[in-house]
């Protein structure tokens, strides 16, 4: 029998995780995105969140850097926690179970990006910005 997952249960593992993350968990989580990159591609029930994670790398790649830290480190953490977790082999379903064993990742992931949305948002504001400023200084 198939074992289902609550989005509350996945919200649940994601803080837990959040709560445990640092500035070193952030930092190899931009380091490791290739891993990441790998897993987007052959899951296909989380590669409708690939350009949302695109973006997400990249805030977090400016955050590291130093050159955005506008964003609340809550938010750094719940991202980074629910990317450990679907990294993560073991969970609330494990991974090799066919078709249900990335259900929890998915929900898990949706949450994160839910709970970032306005964060997100923000920070593709910003980061347009910076783009159009550099475009400006190529100009002259």
């Amino acid at each position: 029998m198939a074992t289902k997952v609550s989005s509350k249960q996945a919200e649940n593992e994601v803080k837990k995780m959040a709560k445990n993350v640092s500035q070193d968990d952030v930092e190899n989580t931009v380091r490791n995105k290739s891993k990441i990159d790998k897993i987007f591609q052959h899951v296909k029930s989380l590669a409708k969140y690939k350009d949302e994670v695109v973006l997400v790398f990249s805030m977090l790649k400016d955050y590291v850097k130093g050159d955005y830290k506008q964003v609340p480190w809550r938010t750094i953490a719940v991202l980074v926690g629910s990317l450990a977790y679907v990294v993560a082999p073991l969970d609330l379903i494990p991974d090799v179970i066919p078709i249900i064993g990335w259900s929890d990742d998915c929900l898990a992931l949706a949450g994160a990006l839910s709970f970032a949305k306005m964060d997100l948002e923000e920070y593709k504001v910003w980061n347009g910005r910076k783009t159009l400023r550099r475009i400006k200084m190529i100009e002259g």
